[in-house]
């Protein structure tokens, strides 16, 4: 095994063990750190390598785009894989946003670009980044002045993060460390307090949180000084808590998800239909209705693996009657389709609150159109349905519905 595969399966390992340990943490983080160590470079720079090399996949200006070569891509992937264990950046920096507008605008200068040097970036193309960094704060801050802004409060672990979005952009003010000695008796007021200050109370609309002790923490806060502005919680924080509560507390469809559950994790992972079967994740509950609708999808041949004993399933021969008991089950095959559409009407809210865009006027006739379909599965079958719509009636009116979503609406 050569240095840079054995660098490549210690930093598979090391990913893996950084997953397990801090988990949605670990998922949204990009890290950019670099070693600063030199790099050889494999680039071409002579006219002679050029003209021989594989001749990549580009867009020049006319439009018209070139096939890329199957080994110049897996050269190009190489390389990329290399540039990213030799300095200790984060897999998915490919998944960064900047980074495939950067690789795409290689693309259309074509073969011939050259990367800048570090004395042309310092100078020119830093520079020129700042610049335009500036005037989108600017307008973003005008816009407060304006249409007014929200402040938005998130917790995760020892840190509170505080960011202002208006519908000109978002820009980010600070990250306040809270101590591991003070997180339960922590205090956010004044924090939130010295920001509103700082942007101005009449630039304020709302402050927004996901986190059940900021909540309570600023909800009375200030009443006399702060009365204008509306203190909410994060509506998609509180959709997710709300699956997860439909998920605990309704029998039917917790079974249904712990043997979807089941069947995913313990095929081994050889078996090609699980390249097709989406994982849930543990730290958002509404992962678990993108795996039962692969599921679904997948029924034939999941059901063909256990009649025709193909795949490898568990050695544990309990656990594999189980599984094999699953997958043949009619009753099981019949629940899935009921739980995705019991639970449809909330991914819907979901998927909204989840856009980019401002969605604050669309919320309330949101929930409205979930109320009327869950009050109708109810009426067929109230048995399962009941409780399923007395969760949705707590939390709608007692955590996402605000009277300003009901404002906006009309």
């Amino acid at each position: 095994m050569s240095v840079c595969e054995a660098n490549m399966v210690r930093r598979k390992r090391q990913l893996q063990n950084n997953v397990e340990e801090h988990g949605e943490d670990w998922e949204e983080s990009v890290s950019s750190n670099s070693k600063h160590g030199k790099v050889t470079s494999s680039l071409a720079n002579t006219e002679d390598d050029e003209r021989n090399s594989t001749p990549c996949s580009y867009l020049p200006k006319g439009g018209q785009q070139y096939e890329v070569g199957a080994m110049a891509e897996s050269v190009a992937n190489k390389n990329l894989a290399i540039f990213i264990l030799s300095n200790n950046i984060a897999f998915d920096i490919v998944e960064a946003p900047f980074f495939g507008d950067f690789v795409r605008g290689v693309a259309e200068c074509g073969i011939r670009y050259k990367l800048p040097s570090s004395m042309t970036l310092q100078r020119k193309a830093f520079p020129e980044v700042e610049m335009e960094v500036e005037k989108y704060v600017e307008k973003v801050r005008q816009s407060w002045i304006k249409i007014g802004c929200t402040i938005m409060l998130g917790m995760r672990k020892n840190f509170i993060s505080i960011i202002a979005y208006s519908a000109e952009g978002a820009e980010f003010l600070k990250l306040q460390k809270i101590p591991k000695c003070q997180k339960s008796s922590f205090d956010v007021k004044d924090i939130v307090s010295s920001t509103i200050e700082d942007i101005g109370e009449d630039n304020v609309v709302q402050v927004i949180t996901n986190n059940d002790t900021i909540y309570n923490s600023i909800e009375n806060m200030s009443l006399n000084k702060y009365s204008q502005i509306f203190k909410t919680r994060c509506v998609a924080h509180e959709i997710h808590s709300l699956l997860k509560a439909i998920g605990n507390e309704v029998g039917w469809i917790q079974e249904t998800i712990d043997n979807a559950s089941l069947i995913v994790k313990c095929m081994d992972e050889d078996v090609n239909i699980l390249s097709k079967v989406k994982y849930p994740c543990k730290f958002k509950f509404a992962s678990n209705y993108q795996m039962l609708q692969s599921i679904l999808s997948n029924k034939n041949e999941l059901q063909q693996l256990v009649s025709f004993g193909k795949g490898n399933l568990p050695e544990d021969n309990k656990r594999t009657a189980k599984i094999t008991n699953i997958i043949k089950s009619g009753n099981f095959w019949s629940q899935v389709p009921e739980v995705l559409n019991a639970l449809e009407p909330l991914i819907d809210v979901l998927r909204l609150v989840e856009d980019d865009r401002p969605t604050i006027g669309y919320l309330y006739e949101a929930m409205e159109k979930a109320k009327e379909t869950l009050e109708r599965q109810c009426s067929n079958d109230s048995t399962k349905y009941e409780k399923i719509l007395a969760l949705f009636q707590e939390w709608r009116s007692n955590k996402i519905i605000h009277p300003i979503h009901a404002a906006a609406a009309f």
